[in-house]
């Protein structure tokens, strides 16, 4: 990230970023799902591709547009558990290390 300091300052283009992609995501989210819900009693018109319903094939993708972000977010909260697990497994085994007698500087000759 040192290339990001002079030309866009920093933390806090980051910061920014990180907002407008959460911010995009949840929009996505939102408008999937409410384009399932509210064409699910529609009239079939029909006049798609290969005789097909726009809305049908609309609602179609917003399911799976919802199916890949659950994948996604399940794969960041198994992440997030795992590197949680791992900081906890380092900081147990750093309480339990004891120090060498080198460390500890103890002289063996009587």
């Amino acid at each position: 990230m040192r290339g990001l300091k002079p030309m866009f300052g920093g933390r806090s283009f980051i910061r920014l970023l990180a907002l407008i992609v959460c911010l995009l995501f949840t929009a996505a989210v939102l408008f999937a799902a409410g384009s399932v819900l509210f064409g699910a009693h529609h009239v079939h018109n029909h006049s798609g591709a290969n005789g097909s319903c726009t809305i049908c094939s609309c609602a179609q993708a917003a399911k799976e547009l919802l199916k890949s972000i659950t994948a996604l977010a399940a794969a960041v909260v198994i992440a997030a558990l795992c590197r949680v697990l791992l900081g906890t497994i380092a900081l147990i085994k750093q309480s339990l290390e004891l120090p060498s007698l080198v460390a500890l500087k103890v002289r063996l000759d009587f």
